[in-house]
């Protein structure tokens, strides 16, 4: 009996039906498809490599066993050199031998909007002639190349203006590096490759290394993985250009997805899908791990978990599965993961939409979350088809726990492959669960309503606590706070930024404030609290307010100082200081300014033991208001103190401090009046420390409802 393995369905608009898992089977090289592996972005002395492209394709075919190689020389160089564009053009032809090796000459457009590569054209492209990604996509019309996207990464080069459609661009730009790059290794840039596919681009994946060594098929292992009728320059074109292709980081595993029997690659008309895909690899221990398909943002519709087996050398990863996906656009690609962890991943198959018009990015821009707050519900409509159309309706709706709730509607006009922004204002008028959805009507199919977008909101009641983080005194990580006000919000609090001075009236309706040290530095704000500030916030604890006070060390900046905030420990009357130290921690080599610390049994049974490890960087020691050990003031709950291995360091030689030897205070409580106040060595809700594998989140999660909740 064959082996069968449950897939996982997370409930989605998909309809997954029946699947089957078949050991023993290869992924046949059927109909006269074989398989080839390459690269096709690359370079050599010709732009900013180097050695020669005959170098570089004698390389590449008789050292790295590459069955196709492209160069692709910076433009601008081959418009100062056209000699040597002629001269790869004649050696790309020389190299291709039928049955052996392709060769592909091109350029790459390397502008700030982002970097193309287009191989085969019959002339080079330059950022300095094609000076606009508008001018490009003209200059390829009806040059018959092959070009993709190159290494997309956010922060790493413009986007293409965040990947809007081009109709014109889709003709020639039909590929995406998913993968990118040897050095110092492969870089992965499957987000943008799912931004792209979202957006209405009909691209597939490739991974190549860009090689600017002479190492080119051998800096990596990663391949273009090409499914072609045979080894020649026509047919792997052919294969390219309808993007038959697969991203991998094994150098020789073979990939196959197809739906309904037509390849990875292609456009299925509307209705039921019969996908399969097949996984092999020649190599012993390269297993399959994991199999995911993923679709529209990005969902993982199905996974399927590798038995160690099947996958293996010489025995077929398989299974088949049916969807009946949604009536809109819908995008399917697979990613396999081997025991090794390399990544495989498909170009996509996708399920054509009876509308040519899609929304994209649909979101509530409300300044906070909240039941009765203003905003606008805003997103685009991308024409993917070839004929303007005039007057298409947005129609909005919200359904919540009451029901369906329509909330208006709006009108759009799109040119052929233009994206049109759209709009409408509202305010949800009820807190909890809340789904938004636009549903997209073409004036040229009126009762087709199937063309939805939907996205779940969390809307928080009219009244919250409100957490006020001080940012008009040039306090450290100002500016850095953005992932503590969304954590905030999670958390049921409305968080907000003070850019000011601190006032009974910014005061009045805040529940907690939180203020890091001011850092003297260059600052066209102040950096010292004034009389009538330490008096708001006296009487801001006295009604019962709560305060978070986050200090700093003074190893990195000799103008820093724990006076400010020790103004404002002394004007509410708190037995605790900021010491003018750094707390370090000793490692192998030398001591370090980030540290680790641990809850107290106190500060476990006020917030919980963390379930990850706490992290501070340049952390100063908390002490009593003598600058004695707080550990021993009555009244002062310590909540944290420094891992083993951390002391107290006066690195600046001035200013009081406690030279604890070993487990400072970092982190103390104290109830003052009919309010609480915390002080901390450092901020640990930056947007630094609030990183994944940290329990720093957590802990200031926990901190905040605690602090609330006196």
């Amino acid at each position: 009996m064959p082996r069968v393995r449950k897939g996982l369905w997370p409930g989605t608009i998909f309809v997954l039906l029946v699947f089957l898992v078949v050991p023993g089977r290869a992924p046949a090289e059927e109909a006269g498809r074989h398989f080839y592996f390459g690269q096709i972005h690359s370079h050599t002395s010709y732009s900013d490599g180097v050695l020669t492209p005959e170098d570089a394709y004698t390389y590449a075919r008789d050292v790295a066993d590459l069955d196709f190689l492209g160069i692709t020389e910076h433009g601008y160089y081959m418009f100062e050199n056209p000699h040597h564009w002629e001269a790869l053009v004649e050696t790309a032809r020389r190299f291709c031998e039928p049955g052996r090796f392709v060769a592909f000459r091109g350029t790459e457009w390397t502008h700030g909007a982002g970097h193309i590569s287009v191989i085969e054209a019959p002339e080079p492209c330059s950022r300095d002639e094609q000076i606009s990604f508008d001018d490009l996509v003209a200059w390829m019309e009806g040059k018959n190349g092959i070009a993709s996207f190159n290494h997309p990464g956010r922060n790493e080069q413009g986007n293409w203006d965040d990947f809007e459609y081009s109709l014109g661009g889709n003709r020639t730009i039909r590929l995406l590096e998913v993968g990118s790059g040897p050095y110092p290794r492969n870089t992965f840039y499957e987000a943008s490759y799912i931004r792209a596919l979202d957006r209405g681009w009909r691209v597939g994946a490739i991974n190549s290394q860009d090689n600017h060594r002479a190492d080119w098929g051998t800096a990596a292992d990663t391949r273009t993985g090409v499914v072609a009728r045979a080894l020649t320059r026509e047919d792997l074109l052919e294969a390219l250009r309808a993007m038959c292709t697969y991203c991998t980081e094994d150098k020789n595993v073979r990939a196959r997805f197809t739906g309904n029997g037509r390849w990875m690659g292609e456009v299925l008309p509307p209705g039921e899908v019969e996908f399969e895909i097949d996984i092999s690899d020649p190599d012993p221990g390269d297993v399959v791990e994991k199999v995911e398909v993923r679709s529209n943002r990005g969902a993982a519709v199905m996974t399927f978990q590798g038995d160690g087996v099947a996958g293996g050398p010489g025995e077929s990863f398989h299974t088949a599965f049916a969807v009946v996906p949604s009536q809109g656009y819908n995008w399917y690609y697979v990613r396999a993961e081997q025991k090794d962890g390399d990544i495989i991943v498909t170009s996509p198959i996708w399920v054509k939409s009876p509308s040519d018009l899609m929304i994209v990015d649909l979101r509530f821009d409300a300044p906070f979350l909240k039941k009765g707050a203003l905003g606008h519900l805003r997103g685009e409509v991308v024409n993917l088809g070839e004929s303007a159309v005039h007057g298409a309706i947005i129609e909005f709706s919200a359904t919540a726990r009451a029901g369906r709730t329509p909330i208006g509607a709006v009108r759009a006009d799109a040119g052929p492959g233009e994206t049109a922004p759209f709009s409408i204002e509202w305010a949800c008028p009820v807190s909890g669960d809340v789904t938004v959805s636009a549903t997209v009507v073409d004036p040229s199919m009126p009762t087709y309503t199937a063309n939805v977008y939907s996205i779940p909101l969390k809307v928080l009641p009219e009244t919250l606590p409100k957490v006020m983080l001080d940012e008009g005194h040039n306090n450290r990580a100002s500016g850095f706070g953005g992932k503590f006000l969304e954590s905030l919000a999670r958390e049921g609090c409305e968080g907000a930024l003070n850019r000011g001075r601190i006032t009974r009236e910014v005061l009045k309706d805040v529940s907690l404030l939180v203020v890091a040290s001011p850092e003297p530095g260059i600052s066209l704000t102040p950096t010292a609290f004034d009389d009538e500030e330490l008096a708001a916030v006296r009487e801001f604890i006295e009604r019962g307010g709560a305060l978070l006070l986050a200090g700093s060390s003074d190893a990195s900046d000799p103008s820093r100082s724990p006076g400010e905030l020790n103004a404002i420990l002394a004007a509410i009357g708190s037995s605790m200081r900021f010491s003018d130290d750094e707390v370090q921690q000793k490692t192998d080599s030398a001591a370090s300014a980030t540290i680790t610390c641990n809850l107290t049994p106190a500060g476990t049974q006020a917030l919980g033991a963390p379930s990850l490890s706490l992290r501070m960087t340049q952390a100063c020691s908390i002490a009593d208001d003598g600058f004695g050990d707080l550990g021993l003031c009555r009244g002062v709950l310590v909540l944290a103190v420094g891992s083993e291995g951390t002391r107290s360091v006066d690195t600046n030689g001035g200013g009081a401090y406690h030279p604890y030897a070993s487990g400072p205070v970092v982190c103390a409580a104290e109830d003052v009046g009919k309010g609480r106040v915390v002080a901390m060595g450092a901020p640990m809700y930056s947007v630094y420390d609030l990183r994944p594998g940290l329990g720093n989140e957590e802990f200031m999660a926990r901190l905040v409802a605690w602090l609330l909740s006196r």
